[in-house]
C-alpha cells in the first residue's frame, strides 16, 4: 500500500549506533540530484515523443494535435512528480540557467544538470524509437526529415521565418518561466505542492494550444537537442541539423533567452511589488496571517 511506504526501510545500524546504508545507495546527494534529472527528463520525453509518435505514425487515426498538447502537459507534470523531491525537477536547461541568473540555483551545478537533462532526453527518444521501430520501418523506411524526424525534435512550419520562430519559442518559454516563478513565490498566493506540477503542466498545454503551430513549441533545449542528436545517429543523418536553414539552433537559444526574460518579468512586475505580506495574504485568505500560511517545500526550484 502507498501509505505503508517507508523510504528508510533498508537502513540499519551497526554495533556503534552508526547508520549503515545498502551498497547500491548513492552516497553523494549531488549525484542523486543528477540521477533524478535524468529520470525526470527521461519520463517527460518518453511521453512527449511517445504521444507524437502515436499520432504521426498512426496517421491521425490514433489521435490528433489536441492529444499532443494534452499529452505534453501531462508528460511535464509526471516528470516533475517523479524527480521534484530530489533535484527540484528542472528538466530543462533554460530553467536551470534562468534560476542561476536570478540567484536561485548555484552556477556550479548548472553544467551537470544540463548534461543530465540531455542524457534523459536522449534515452527517452531511444526508447520511443525501440517501441515504434516496426512502425517507423513501414511509415518512413528512408528516415526522412520531412516525414518522421519531427516525432523526436521540433521543426518549423514551411511558411515560418527564423525571426518569428525565435520570438515564438522565446515567448512560450517566457510564459513557462513566469508561471514557475509565480507558483514558487512564497509571497504570492499559497500553492499546494501537488498543484505545482499540475499548474506547470497546464501552462504547457495552453502554450501548445495557443502557440504550438509555428515551431512545435520545444520550450526546452534538452527536449529538442537530445532527441535531435539521437535521430542523427539513428538513421536521419546530418539533415536534422541542416533542415530549414539550420533551424536547430533556435530551440536551443530562444528558450534560454525566454526563460531569463520570463523570470525577470515576474520579478519586475509581480514579485517586487507585493504589499506587506500580512495585508496581501489577508486579501485572498480572510483572517489568515503569514504565520499561519504553511511553508510548502517547492518541488520545482531549490
Amino acid at each position: 500500500m502507498i501509505n505503508d511506504y517507508k523510504p528508510m526501510d533498508n537502513v540499519r545500524e551497526n554495533g556503534k549506533g552508526e547508520k549503515v546504508y545498502p551498497w547500491w545507495r548513492i552516497r553523494s546527494h549531488f549525484a542523486r540530484e543528477c540521477l533524478a534529472e535524468v529520470a525526470g527528463t527521461f519520463i517527460m520525453l518518453l511521453f512527449i515523443d511517445g504521444v507524437v509518435a502515436q499520432v504521426v505514425l498512426g496517421e491521425n487515426k490514433k489521435g490528433d494535435y489536441t492529444h499532443i498538447s494534452i499529452g505534453c502537459g501531462l508528460a511535464v507534470m509526471l516528470g516533475i512528480h517523479a524527480s521534484g523531491g530530489v533535484s527540484g525537477a528542472h528538466l530543462n536547461p533554460a530553467i536551470s540557467i534562468a534560476l542561476a541568473v536570478y540567484g536561485r540555483f548555484p552556477w556550479k551545478k548548472v553544467p551537470f544538470y544540463i548534461l543530465s537533462q540531455m542524457v534523459g532526453a536522449f534515452l527517452g527518444a531511444l526508447f520511443v524509437f525501440i517501441v515504434y521501430y516496426p512502425a517507423f520501418n513501414t511509415f518512413d523506411p528512408e528516415r526522412t526529415v520531412a516525414k518522421s524526424a519531427g516525432i523526436f525534435a521540433t521543426y518549423p512550419m514551411s511558411w515560418e521565418y527564423q525571426g518569428s520562430a525565435f520570438v515564438c519559442e522565446m515567448l512560450g518559454t517566457a510564459l513557462l518561466m513566469f508561471t514557475i516563478f509565480s507558483v514558487d513565490d512564497p509571497t504570492n498566493m499559497p500553492t499546494n505542492p501537488i498543484m505545482k506540477p499540475i499548474t506547470v503542466g497546464l501552462i504547457v498545454v495552453m502554450i501548445g494550444m495557443s502557440f504550438g503551430m509555428p515551431t512545435g513549441y520545444a520550450l526546452n533545449p534538452a527536449r529538442d537537442l537530445g532527441p535531435r542528436i539521437f535521430t542523427a545517429i539513428a538513421g536521419w543523418g546530418s539533415a536534422v541539423f541542416t533542415a530549414d536553414n539550420h533551424y536547430f539552433w533556435i530551440p536551443i537559444c530562444a528558450p534560454i533567452v525566454g526563460a531569463i526574460l520570463g523570470g525577470g518579468a515576474y520579478i519586475a512586475i509581480i514579485s517586487n511589488h507585493h504589499d506587506e505580506e500580512d495585508d496581501f495574504r489577508a486579501s485572498f485568505v480572510p483572517e489568515m496571517r503569514v504565520s499561519q500560511v504553511p511553508d510548502f517545500r517547492s518541488p520545482l526550484v531549490q
